[in-house]
């Protein structure tokens, strides 16, 4: 018996003509012609097979509709194939074996290049990319082969979605006094528009899926601006934080602060005592260079040091190798930041300023993890040796913030 040649099986005969069998047993096949049923001829079962090894019978392939694919698994076949076309042109162009790990790593950074919104959505993992990369083998490069075999499932946010409702969140929303989700939510459908005349993948997340990313931000800054959160507790919550404010571009996003450090110096000259010591820092959200230091002595919080700062971010000297013009600057609305000295440069440099409420380290999570990190590993942490030899941790004249005992 002939495998895969059963009752309903189609051939072309020798005369162009399709026929199908409607009858078999161990020695014969009837066959009948499917323009004209009343035509049907037997054929021995070894007649058969020698016409088939002949090629004077050939089989019909049965023809499979291809299947039509809903928006979701056009949506999940597209997002899907930028990885697997960018695996393509590095394993044809770098002669790369398309399944190994150090393969998966060049294609994550490939991808954010071609692709920068997919920098904002997490990546496929290894295992899975090497999954999709032989399916679509398989298949015979077949691109529909990547859409998902479900038709129905929870709305999915794709990369450029994700990148726009992440980039609002981490701009307006972070950088606005107002928490009012209704109105920040017409804000974002406004912005989602505008985007999408130029990139129509760009689609408008729902109300819940908006609400839950602002209600899941809003319950870290209350946790940090709380005075009683653990000193780990903030850390933790503070590097959650800054993963959430997504930057793009070096000088993007500026923080600038002051810190009051409850410390005095000796001056080598008079051996006196100086007033206690203030530290205004400007640090880049991007690439976490500090851009500006000014040390000052025992003034209060004031425009010339701000200026200072903000003029130091253009300069770069050999400790301070970084330097260029921000975008936008970040930080609290004291005196010294929040002037018309201030808002006057700002307009002339092109700087957009941003306010935020004071005593709260959320709306500044970059330059208030450094202040953190300074206190702990410098002020309180470095080993000190006096001119006697004598060794502490920490500078014993440090008296740290009230949070800290």
């Amino acid at each position: 018996m002939l495998e895969g040649v059963n009752i309903g099986s189609k051939f072309h005969n020798p005369q162009g003509g399709i026929e199908t069998i409607i009858f078999k047993d161990a020695y014969s096949y009837m066959l009948e012609e499917d323009e004209d049923k009343t035509k049907k001829h037997l054929i021995e079962s070894d007649t058969f097979e020698k016409h088939l090894e002949q090629q004077k019978y050939i089989q019909k392939l049965t023809e499979r509709p291809h299947l039509q694919l809903n928006e979701y698994q056009k949506a999940d076949r597209d997002e899907r194939l930028k990885y697997i076309l960018t695996l393509k042109d590095l394993v044809h162009e770098q002669k790369l074996s398309p399944t190994i790990e150090n393969t998966y790593n060049f294609l994550i950074e490939e991808v954010e290049k071609r692709h920068p919104e997919t920098q904002a959505s997490k990546h496929p993992a290894h295992k899975t990319i090497a999954k999709y990369w032989r399916c679509w083998v398989v298949s015979g490069f077949d691109n529909d082969s990547l859409a998902s075999k479900r038709r129905n499932a929870p709305t999915r946010l794709n990369s450029a979605t994700e990148a726009q409702i992440q980039h609002h969140i981490a701009t307006l929303w972070s950088d606005s006094n107002s928490k009012l989700k209704t109105a920040h939510y017409k804000a974002y459908k406004l912005q989602v528009e505008e985007k999408s005349q130029g990139n129509p993948s760009i689609k408008v997340a729902s109300e819940r899926t908006f609400y839950r990313r602002l209600a899941a931000l809003s319950e870290i800054e209350d946790k940090l601006n709380n005075p009683n959160t653990s000193q780990a507790t903030k850390n933790q919550l503070s590097l959650t934080l800054r993963r959430r404010i997504r930057t793009y571009f070096a000088m993007q996003r500026v923080e600038l602060d002051r810190m009051h450090v409850n410390m005095c110096l000796v001056d080598d000259e008079t051996l006196e005592p100086t007033k206690p010591i203030s530290l205004y820092t400007a640090i880049d959200c991007m690439t976490r260079n500090i851009l500006g230091v000014v040390v000052d002595y025992g003034q209060g919080e004031n425009k010339e040091n701000v200026l200072n700062l903000i003029r130091q971010c253009y300069l770069a000297d050999n400790n301070l190798i970084a330097k260029g013009k921000p975008v936008v600057m970040v930080m609290d609305n004291g005196s010294g930041f929040n002037n018309a000295a201030i808002w006057k440069t700002c307009k002339r440099l092109n700087i957009t300023p941003v306010y935020t409420p004071s005593n709260q380290p959320a709306k500044k999570p970059f330059v208030e993890s450094y202040n953190n990190v300074l206190r702990a590993s410098f002020f309180r942490g470095m080993i000190i040796t006096d001119s006697k030899g004598n060794k502490t941790v920490g500078f014993n004249s440090y008296k740290g913030k009230r949070t800290d005992y």
